[in-house]
């Protein structure tokens, strides 16, 4: 069990980095749209920062998820999903 708990926040970092790798971040300046939908939502919700948003191939698949880890909020888009 010890181990486990040593390890976990380096499995949870690794598999953000995985994602983060594989993406293209959403901001003000290369996807505004999307970037004010995000931003406008997080203000409703009563979110003190927007998490950071990513753009992801997916393939052909239309799929999106919101997951946080230790101090870092996030949420993925795959990239079909955005163009439907």
């Amino acid at each position: 069990i010890l181990l486990l708990l040593l390890t976990l926040p380096f499995i949870l970092y690794y598999t953000y980095a995985g994602y983060r790798s594989m993406s293209v971040r959403i901001t003000a300046q290369n996807f505004p749209e999307l970037y004010g939908i995000v931003r406008e939502y997080a203000e409703k919700l009563g979110m003190k920062n927007v998490p950071a948003i990513y753009l992801v191939q997916g393939n052909g698949l239309l799929n999106a998820f919101a997951s946080c880890i230790p101090f870092r909020q996030y949420i993925e888009l795959y990239a079909d999903l955005v163009e439907v």
